[in-house]
């Protein structure tokens, strides 16, 4: 849970106009990558939302794209201040913890995976994160 609380707060600091704008991109500092945080639900106590990493510009002959960050949905939690991975490249959010082996070879902490990975990107963007046509302040996470 603590992840899931602090990602809630790196969310809000980066895109703190969440309520009002459908998007927000970042161009990530010194790399061809940009982060592309866009909202797909809204209601009075929660908002989802979507991450998705690209390539600044496609280079000829580029390998650069061996390595994708995988999509994933986010929901926040306006009341709980949380923010939790519901699906991570079509994957629906696994259970807590899990029996292992399983059918789908999840690890017995897929789920606390999942949100871990996501504060990495989001401190990394609080870090290294630049808003495309504009210098975006880092703030330390």
């Amino acid at each position: 849970m603590a992840d899931c609380d602090a990602n809630y707060l790196r969310f809000i600091k980066l895109f703190p106009e969440y309520q009002s704008a459908s998007s927000r991109t970042f161009v990530l500092n010194g790399q061809n990558r940009v982060v592309t945080i866009t909202v797909l639900e809204r209601t009075p106590y929660t908002t989802l939302l979507t991450l998705k990493q690209t390539e600044l510009e496609q280079k000829q002959g580029s390998d650069i794209g061996w390595l994708q960050i995988p999509a994933l949905k986010v929901r926040l939690y306006h009341d709980a201040k949380v923010a939790e991975v519901l699906d991570c490249e079509g994957h629906r959010s696994p259970s807590p913890r899990f029996e292992y082996p399983n059918p789908k070879m999840y690890q017995q902490d897929e789920k606390a995976q999942w949100n871990k990975f996501l504060a990495d990107l989001l401190a990394h963007c609080l870090q290294h994160g630049y808003e495309t046509g504009n210098c975006f302040d880092r703030v330390s996470s």
